[in-house]
């Protein structure tokens, strides 16, 4: 054998050694895979909370909250407290200083809410006055709130708010 054949030798050896390597830097490493599979399932899991995180709870799951906190508050705070209702928002409101004061920020309906009286009492709507209020005694108004839904909450004036599923 000559030269020649041990350089078509060697330039074959050498082509196949690279191909070889080449073929390793080619594909993924299962390091990288993991990596990536990781990310993607955090991506996921981040997605899903915020798609839930929108729902949140329901209008009448809200307002019954609040409604709860204004009249836990006019009986510790021994001071009239009221819920502002408008067809897309409910205000909490404080008696003080002889007139009514918004005491937190409105919070927004997802669909309109229909208030009506319950036995015979006037539900009168004027700007910045309470339809339902909160006594330190643990009276309030008694109301009845339907909800877009089909949610309906009440009270009777003398019992906490109750909602149903319509």
């Amino acid at each position: 054998m000559g030269p020649e054949i041990d350089t078509v030798f060697a330039a074959l050896g050498a082509r196949s050694t690279r191909a070889s390597q080449a073929g390793r830097e080619a594909g993924f490493s299962l390091i990288e895979l993991v990596v990536v599979v990781a990310i993607v399932s955090v991506l996921a899991v981040g997605a899903t909370i915020a798609v839930q995180g929108q729902r949140g709870p329901t209008d009448a799951a809200r307002f019954q909250t609040m409604a709860q906190s204004a009249q836990a508050l006019a009986i510790a705070g021994r001071a009239r407290r009221g819920l502002l209702v408008g067809p897309r928002d409910i205000t909490p409101m404080l008696w003080q200083g002889g007139r009514w004061t918004a005491s937190g920020k409105p919070r927004v309906l997802r669909q309109p809410a229909v208030l009506t009286p319950v036995g015979g009492a006037a539900l009168v709507a004027l700007p910045n006055v309470p339809q339902l209020v909160f006594l330190d005694t643990g009276r309030s108004t008694a109301f009845a709130l339907r909800f877009g839904d089909g949610i309906r909450c009440g009270s009777d004036g003398w019992t906490g708010v109750v909602c149903d599923d319509g």
